[in-house]
């Protein structure tokens, strides 16, 4: 009879919370268990707080609840996987040293997974991400949150997670955790350490209310006549389903009206309640808290409801705290007994173009290497690897024999797609997603690769294992300079116990 595996949670032992200075981040998993590490993951429990402010937030009816997440600060339309959380990362064990020790582990992986990961999978993981796409079912095309839990009928209220791990998958960090049973007791007491990003990332407030909706907006319904309430509001939309609906109990809203024939002052409310039935043609029904029209004399017609928007003067700070960190562990109920374990590891090397438009370098690489990954981390994200100028060109030589057909390689040419499809495939990347770009999280599906300041462009090539070092030749033009470089080297591993 089969045993049911153990799922552990181990507190890191580097205690938090951890910041710009506190960075790094270790992790212990003991001696005398038998882990899949491919089951496994890392959690950054992150905490992020709003504080409202402005003349009209002041009202006796508490905050509201804000829609946020966490964009990397330089490149804040720039879709970034969890992983790029760490900036380098290692994992030892007591018997056999050094396992895999991979720096800017960011770049590398955030730049692979654009190229591996599906189009329908991006916007798919948006329940685990920290930093999602847009929802196109969403009115106002807001972005699904790990640190909030959003009601969207009922009364309820909405919440801000204090509990809202950021997890990253051992297998996303490491190609050695791709096991499914490692065995610390015959390898011993197995350290990960992590180097984070956390000077990198920023929290933000995602509601959108510049993205059009429907024909009526947010519309209210009627005229409230004088002596009707007024904390209650129909929607004058029609939504086929909660999805598509922009509204959350304890979202701040402003209600903006015609008041007898004049304008009628701005108010700052909470909304309360939300109901919505297919009976009422798919209208929802919101009531408000508190009592924001001074007089019952008061007719109100031509009602609309704005958000709460970034920068609008209104917008509350936002900030966030990585407060502790675990490693979850999945325990192996009936173990194989493995005696080794295959796998593929990176060295990295980093140099700087300095703004040469016709960049010359001869870099030594192991004899065993099997592949290279060439990457130009651009100035302002330090993040995407990109070239400045069009016509980008670029060509491979080893031990002094074209790798390119002695040609010479234009980015985002049919050549160079499948010079990157050849270097990828050979690495057992397979790459699913040819846009070439990273990725816009303020936009919606039809336009999310169209920004061409994040297109992304790389170097993949395939390497003949040697029995000495071997020389390979790089060179590359970029009119406007080629500036910072990272190479990875694909190195074949074999763990013994």
């Amino acid at each position: 009879m089969s045993v049911a595996p153990k799922i552990i949670k181990l507190n890191s032992q580097t205690a938090g919370p951890f910041n710009a200075n506190q960075n790094i981040v270790d992790f212990e998993i003991p001696a005398g268990m038998n882990v899949s590490l491919r089951d496994s993951y890392l959690a950054f429990n992150c905490v992020i707080s709003t504080k409202e402010a402005g003349d009209n937030l002041t009202a006796a009816n508490g905050e509201g609840v804000y829609p946020v997440n966490l964009e990397w600060t330089t490149a804040p339309k720039l879709k970034v996987p969890n992983v790029s959380l760490i900036r380098d990362a290692s994992i030892s064990c007591e018997r056999r040293g050094q396992i895999e020790n991979i720096r800017h582990m960011d770049q590398l992986k955030t730049n692979l997974g654009y190229y591996s990961e599906s189009i329908v999978a991006q916007a798919g993981n948006k329940y685990l991400d920290m930093n999602p796409f847009r929802q196109d079912t969403d009115a106002a095309a807001q972005k699904a949150s790990i640190f909030r839990e959003l009601q969207k009928e009922g009364d309820a209220p909405s919440r801000n997670l204090t509990i809202a791990p950021i997890q990253i998958a051992l297998e996303d960090m490491f190609d050695f955790c791709k096991t499914d049973e490692f065995d610390t007791g015959k390898a011993g007491r197995t350290t990960i350490r992590t180097r984070l990003n956390i000077d990198k990332l920023s929290a933000v407030q995602t509601v959108n209310p510049t993205i059009a909706m429907n024909a009526n907006g947010l519309k209210m319904e009627g005229t409230i006549a004088v002596g009707e309430s007024y904390d209650e509001l129909v929607s004058a939309a029609s939504y086929k389903s909660l999805e598509q609906s922009p509204f959350h109990v304890g979202q701040r809203i402003l209600i903006n009206a015609t008041s007898n024939g004049a304008a009628f002052a701005q108010k700052s409310i909470l909304i309360k309640s939300i109901f919505f039935s297919d009976e009422n043609d798919g209208k929802l029904s919101i009531q408000t808290e508190g009592n924001w029209v001074s007089t019952s004399a008061t007719e109100l017609t031509d009602i609309v409801l704005t958000f709460v928007a970034p920068g609008d003067g209104n917008s509350p700070v936002v900030s966030f705290l990585i407060n502790y960190a675990e490693i979850v562990l999945k325990e192996v109920s009936n173990p194989q007994g493995y005696d080794e374990i295959n796998f593929n590891t990176f060295g990295t090397e980093q140099t700087n173009g300095n703004a040469l438009t016709s960049y010359r370098n001869i870099f030594t690489i192991e004899p065993e290497a099997t592949n290279i990954l060439v990457l130009f981390p651009d100035a302002a994200s330090g993040l995407l690897s990109k070239t400045g100028a069009a016509n980008s060109s670029y060509n491979l030589r080893l031990n002094n024999e074209d790798l390119t057909d002695n040609r010479e390689v234009i980015f985002g040419t049919p050549l160079d797609k499948d010079r990157v499809n050849i270097g990828l495939t050979n690495m057992g990347v397979k790459p699913r997603n040819i846009q070439q770009n990273g990725g816009d999280t303020t936009t919606i599906s039809g336009n999310r690769y169209t920004d061409n300041t994040l297109d992304t462009r790389i170097i993949a090539a395939p390497l003949r294992i040697t029995t000495q070092q071997k020389l390979l030749q790089l060179s590359a033009d970029d009119a406007n300079g080629i500036g910072a470089i990272t190479m990875f080297r694909e190195l074949p591993r074999v763990f013994s116990y």
